[in-house]
C-alpha cells in the first residue's frame, strides 16, 4: 500500500461522500488489502500515517467494507491480521 497514494485518494473520497450522507461501499482487492494490515508504521519510511484514518470509517457510518478473499490468501493474510 506504500507504492503510491491510491489508498489515500480512495480514503479521502470515501470520507467526502460519507460526510454528505452517501451510502459508501469499499472493496479492497489485490495489494490494497495490505492497507488493512494491523501494526503498520508508514512513518518509518517517511509517510504520514493515514492508515489510522481507516479506523474512523465507522464514525462516518461507512459499514460496507469488503475484502477480496483471494487477495488475502495471495498475501498470506486472514481476517485476524486486519484492522
Amino acid at each position: 500500500p506504500f507504492d503510491d497514494l491510491n489508498i489515500r485518494d480512495a480514503l479521502d473520497m470515501t470520507l467526502i461522500f460519507a460526510a454528505v450522507d452517501q451510502n459508501v461501499s469499499w472493496l479492497f482487492s489485490g495489494p490494497a488489502v495490505l492497507a488493512l494490515k494491523k501494526h503498520q508504521q508508514p512513518n518509518n519510511i517517511g509517510l504520514k500515517d493515514f492508515f489510522k484514518n481507516i479506523k474512523t470509517l465507522e464514525i462516518y457510518d461507512v459499514e460496507n467494507i469488503y475484502v477480496c478473499e483471494k487477495s488475502l490468501l495471495d498475501y498470506g493474510l486472514n481476517k485476524h491480521d486486519l484492522l
